[in-house]
């Protein structure tokens, strides 16, 4: 058994084996991406390519005043399958509110969603050919929403960090399901990854 700390894991799987007398599932490889819900049958190579985009600060009510998005690498998963943003270099990116809502209701997925006024804290998946303003407002393809998939894994961090685990009788008693629906993957977003890797 390796010692904690050192990035081997096993303790932990034998720990959680001897308590529950379930087999732990594996994790995913380390530095695979995080793929939410709404991005579930996507190819990983095409969400490895997006951008994760946060609004981070509004400095009026929309449609007025602006809008600090925060743009950085995709996220990938840790040795615990815990979210995690490996690349520290972030950009933050000004835009008019009313300019962006006037894009999010042409582009964002799912469609439902396009009216919808912005809001601190909702988050994008987006192909930008680089991280700078000029793309963020032309984007590749559409901007889908995973606002609700961002939540759900902070949650998953914060929760996991400050409380004990539920057993699992006790989640499948009381119906604990969340799922997002899955949007369709943009045949922009996977031609735009092909050609880049030529």
């Amino acid at each position: 058994m390796g010692a904690r700390g050192t990035g081997d894991v096993h303790w932990l799987r034998a720990r959680v084996e001897s308590r529950s007398g379930r087999t732990a599932s594996q994790p995913a490889p380390l530095g695979t991406p995080w793929i939410p819900d709404s991005l579930t049958g996507f190819d990983p190579d095409v969400v490895s390519a997006l951008t994760y985009v946060v609004i981070d600060e509004q400095d009026a009510p929309p449609p007025r005043g602006a809008l600090l998005f925060l743009l950085s690498g995709w996220p990938r998963l840790d040795e615990l399958g815990r979210v995690r943003h490996a690349d520290r270099r972030l950009v933050q990116v000004a835009v008019p509110s009313a300019t962006w809502q006037e894009l999010a209701h042409a582009r964002r997925i799912p469609a439902v969603l396009q009216d919808r006024p912005p809001k601190i804290g909702d988050t994008f998946a987006m192909m930008l050919p680089a991280r700078e303003r000029k793309y963020l407002l032309d984007p590749i393809g559409p901007i889908a929403d995973i606002t609700a998939d961002a939540r759900k894994a902070a949650k998953a961090a914060f929760y996991g960090a400050v409380a004990s685990s539920l057993d699992e009788a006790l989640v499948e008693s009381v119906g604990v399901t969340e799922q997002t629906d899955s949007l369709a993957e943009p045949a922009e977003w996977r031609a735009y990854v092909r050609e880049s890797a030529r």
